[in-house]
């Protein structure tokens, strides 16, 4: 049941992750690269939140730093931001996101 569960959850939160191009990329909300590796970088927040905000705040270049300042994150509510490897498995291209650490 575990899994199912994690996959369930994955799916619903497929809208806060939109996809767009980067130049000639196709980039995802939320991932970025530093030290020549790709990123899933998110944020907690203290209380709930709308949808749209979850995708906005998402999005936020302050998130995605190397370091983040996190005074302005905690300005908008954040708590901590949490940030996981993204992993190349094997040879057919998949890719598993390493357990995150905490960067603030």
């Amino acid at each position: 049941m575990g899994v199912q569960a994690a996959v369930w959850l994955a799916y619903e939160a497929l809208p806060c992750f939109p996809n767009g191009m980067a130049g000639n990329r196709m980039q995802s909300t939320g991932f970025s690269r530093h030290q020549r590796q790709n990123w899933l970088t998110w944020p907690l927040w203290d209380r709930p939140i709308p949808l749209g905000t979850a995708q906005t705040l998402l999005a936020v270049a302050e998130l995605h730093r190397e370091r983040p300042r996190f005074a302005e994150l905690h300005r908008r509510g954040g708590v901590a931001v949490f940030r996981s490897l993204r992993q190349l498995v094997g040879t057919k291209g998949y890719a598993i996101l390493k357990p995150a650490t905490l960067v603030g």
